[in-house]
């Protein structure tokens, strides 16, 4: 692949295109075969610069669309992909990718016997969020974290969310500290639950007494558990 990768990259130097899109095809299909998926990318990559090059927008679009919505997304080829389009075209076409990935996460989720509503919201939020973000459809990214009952995953979308609603996402947090606090076991488990409620006391000056009631809650619950007591205490 290296050298076959060299010779097209002088074809595209030259501009001979089809020579070079003859070449990748060609390396993509023995990548295939071989199952090299990261040879089959760089190929593919290849064929989303001529693409740019020959202003094929269809080609272009592809490619950007394959390479931003991949198994996380890629901001640069995401971008990419929406400037192609004019911002009507966008709205349409982006709304559209929304409703196809939530259909096929709840037709799988749901032909899933051991899947189950969490397991659909994860889903979701995994991979709509990030889409979410990108727009800016901040109404809609609360939406999926309300429904969460992971701390490390709502933490995940915490910066994106503190500043636009800061209320409501205090109201997520409350309960899900203490559930947190339930399933913690171990002194790492309690310290890392302390600092992230002493991290969200700094985001939260003003309702540092809401999230030192959970602390209370929590010694209360667990007087047997002195690591945790310990750990806690360290917030008041």
């Amino acid at each position: 692949p290296e050298i076959r990768s060299t010779e097209i990259d002088r074809n595209i130097e030259n501009q001979d295109f089809e020579t070079a899109k003859k070449l990748i095809n060609e390396g993509i299909k023995i990548a295939e075969i071989q199952k090299h998926s990261g040879t089959v990318f760089q190929f593919e990559k290849k064929l989303l610069a001529i693409a740019v090059l020959e202003k094929d927008i269809q080609l272009e679009r592809y490619f950007s669309r394959k390479f931003a919505l991949g198994q996380t997304l890629d901001s640069t080829y995401y971008k990419q992909w929406k400037s192609t389009y004019s911002k009507e075209e966008w709205i349409q076409t982006i709304e559209e990718v929304i409703s196809e990935v939530t259909k096929k996460i709840t037709d799988t989720v749901k032909n899933n016997v051991f899947n189950n509503y969490n397991s659909l919201n994860s889903n979701l939020l995994y991979r709509l969020g990030p889409i979410y973000i990108q727009e800016n459809y901040w109404d809609r990214l609360l939406a999926l974290v309300q429904k969460q009952e992971n701390l490390t995953t709502i933490l995940t979308y915490y910066p994106h969310l503190i500043k636009i609603y800061p209320n409501e996402l205090l109201d997520i947090i409350i309960p899900v500290l203490e559930k947190e606090g339930d399933k913690c076991d171990g002194r790492s488990q309690y310290k890392d639950l302390a600092n992230k409620m002493k991290s969200i006391i700094k985001d939260y000056p003003q309702e540092k007494e809401r999230i030192l009631e959970v602390a209370r809650k929590l010694k209360l619950k667990y007087p047997r558990r002195p690591a945790m007591v310990e750990e806690l205490d360290k917030l008041f």
